[in-house]
């Protein structure tokens, strides 16, 4: 019989000592990954210790480097796992969505599992709804393939079909880098449903200023192989 899977929990945080006690908690009560690490980056407050305190793994950037920079050092550190799933630190991403993941883990290969939202969700605000159903419309016509939420941080990395190493995209574009380039090079991908949680915590994404990065990239993918 083939072994489980050995699947990690990644969580990027910045400012996060508020929230992660109660996000960690909640993953440890549904689910045992193999690893559970948060990258802080480089938060002025107690991020750190609440992370440690709560059960999870910890490390730190010496300074905020942005999102893409966590995740991508995240991901090196948790080479001996099969698979990793990311998750945001702020609530907006609910745990009880993981069994997801771990179904389409093991029901089919995929290179990468995305989550995808509900875009017309009234719960979201209407400048993410407008940013979030352009972008996911252009890169469907950029990779001729359905991608129904390319900025949704929720997604699932498969560590063999791995393309992290060639993004170098630094904050919330690097989520995007790494889906054009895994899809260029030949990779696969598979989407699952998650909820939409929007809560009173503080969100450091622009969409208007997002989207302009996201045109930029959109555009120097013209010249990738």
């Amino acid at each position: 019989m083939k072994p489980d899977p050995k699947v990690s929990v990644l969580i990027p945080a910045f400012e996060s000592a508020q929230t992660l006690p109660v996000l960690i908690r909640e993953i440890k009560q549904i689910c045992s990954p193999f690893r559970l690490v948060v990258i802080d980056d480089g938060s002025s407050d107690n991020t750190r210790e609440a992370a440690r305190m709560a059960g999870a793994e910890c490390f730190r950037l010496n300074r905020n480097s942005g999102k893409g920079a966590a995740l991508k050092y995240g991901i090196s550190l948790l080479s001996d796992s099969d698979w990793i799933i990311c998750l945001d630190s702020d609530l907006q991403h609910d745990p009880a969505d993981l069994p997801l993941f771990f179904s389409q883990i093991l029901a089919a290969p995929a290179d990468l599992i995305l989550g995808m939202r509900n875009l017309q969700d009234p719960a979201m605000p209407f400048s993410r709804r407008f940013s979030n159903s352009m972008t996911s419309l252009l890169i469907t016509t950029r990779l001729s393939q359905d991608i129904f939420d390319s900025q949704c941080g929720f997604r699932a990395i498969r560590v063999s079909g791995n393309r992290s190493d060639s993004c170098r995209e630094t904050g919330y574009m690097f989520e995007t880098e790494l889906l054009i380039k895994t899809v260029l090079s030949g990779g696969t991908f598979k989407s699952v449903p998650v909820r939409t949680i929007y809560n009173s915590s503080k969100s450091y994404l622009h969409p208007w200023v997002n989207t302009v990065k996201f045109l930029n990239l959109l555009f120097r993918s013209i010249y990738w192989n």
